[in-house]
């Protein structure tokens, strides 16, 4: 296996892509794995800027929208803008549901990593009585 240079790690076309089947569309689509900027920004579009509380809802459709890309170019479909992240909203659960499964596969994120990061994200240390 050949030993990658720095520039060669950052490169568009060396960015892994996996097919992922859309039969509620009659097709496929082609996500990437997401950095952990990636991840951590996500993880704080979910946060109320107001109250800090957390709402999950729309973390499918985000991830939906951080992950699809174009195979041949690798550039997102879609960007996490409010208006992009609505329309990704709207596709059916199950399709939103799968690439979230698939992209937090490919990124190395298990099941159960996605519950801790919502479960930390949700403490708040200044509340944590054992620092007293």
């Amino acid at each position: 296996m050949t030993v990658l240079t720095k520039d060669q790690l950052f490169e568009k076309g060396r960015i892994h892509v996996e097919p992922v089947e859309a039969p509620e569309r009659g097709g496929k689509v082609y996500i990437r794995g997401l950095s952990p900027d990636e991840v951590e920004h996500i993880n704080n579009l979910n946060k109320d800027k107001e109250t800090g509380n957390e709402d999950f809802t729309l973390f499918p459709a985000r991830i939906f929208a951080a992950s699809v890309v174009d195979p041949e170019t690798r550039e997102n479909l879609f960007t996490l803008s409010d208006e992009d992240v609505a329309r990704v909203n709207t596709l059916p659960f199950t399709l939103l549901q799968r690439v979230t499964v698939a992209s937090t596969e490919l990124s190395g994120i298990s099941p159960g990593a996605v519950e801790a990061m919502r479960k930390n994200s949700l403490t708040d240390p200044r509340n944590d009585s054992s620092t007293d």
